[in-house]
């Protein structure tokens, strides 16, 4: 299996761009969190969140098949240690749940005059927990992947 990246193969240029979609996503995260917005911005917010996630577990498919012994993609690794599953099947399998969500965030958000008030709440809701759950971990890895490097 294998994801497109639209990516170098060069291992310094891809940990550069995954810090870069890191420190993104916690900012897209810090915003969903803390600001007042618009039900469509929100879900906006959320979608380029979605999106950014799906990139990163893209990345780190690409590194744990293409780099698995540097020290930085042995922090990934270690993050999916207890799962049962091969880790590029746990990778894969994170991309595609990841997918279906932002597919329902923009069928709410492409139909958002339409859909019902209990769809809305719902994928607002959603993008809101995703955002609140994944701050601390996304600044965790930042942390740990990246300490040498920062």
């Amino acid at each position: 299996m294998s994801f497109d990246i639209n990516s170098t193969n060069n291992y310094d240029e891809i940990m550069d761009q995954q810090f870069n979609l890191l420190q993104d996503m916690i900012n897209l995260s810090d915003y969903v969190i803390y600001q007042e917005y618009e039900d469509l911005e929100l879900l906006e917010t959320g979608m380029d969140l979605l999106k950014k996630m799906i990139k990163v577990n893209k990345l780190n498919y690409h590194l744990v098949d293409n780099f698995a012994e540097e020290r930085e993609v042995k922090f990934i690794k270690r993050q999916y240690h207890s799962y049962s599953l091969d880790l590029l099947d746990k990778i894969g399998e994170e991309i595609r749940n990841l997918q279906i969500i932002l597919e329902d965030i923009s069928e709410v958000y492409n139909n958002f005059d339409s859909i019902d008030e209990d769809l809305k709440i719902e994928a607002m809701n959603t993008i809101e927990t995703i955002a609140t759950y994944n701050l601390r971990d996304y600044e965790n890895t930042i942390k740990n992947t990246f300490k040498g490097s920062l």
